[in-house]
């Protein structure tokens, strides 16, 4: 149970992060996870997980306030990216059983 000031800390992060990804672009992920684990308010999977949501919620915000950009280009690039979503979990699932059999070896002998 996190108490008052951790989430006041959490939503201060979150501010933050905000900030900076609208101001740059990026690294909302990178700021959230990074503030708050160095700050330990919550565990890393929790962030992790509202870090995700939060960014959908931004880019749905984002569509909803310019909905004249350019559906052709916004579905290429959504489709790209959803390609590569689909490849990173493909390559997590191919190296995960690989990996996870050579840290075994490595660190039980």
């Amino acid at each position: 149970m996190m108490s008052v000031w951790s989430h006041v800390g959490f939503l201060l992060c979150v501010a933050l992060a905000t900030f900076a990804q609208n101001t740059t672009g990026f690294a909302f992920g990178l700021l959230l996870l990074g503030l708050t684990g160095l700050l330990q308010l919550a565990p890393v999977e929790t962030v992790a997980n509202v870090s995700s949501i939060l960014t959908l919620i931004n880019a749905f915000v984002l569509l909803r306030r310019r909905p004249a950009l350019a559906p052709k280009l916004l579905a290429l690039i959504l489709g790209c990216s959803l390609l590569g979503v689909f490849a990173g979990v493909e390559l997590l699932r191919a190296c995960w059983g690989r990996m996870s059999g050579i840290c075994c070896s490595w660190c039980w002998g």
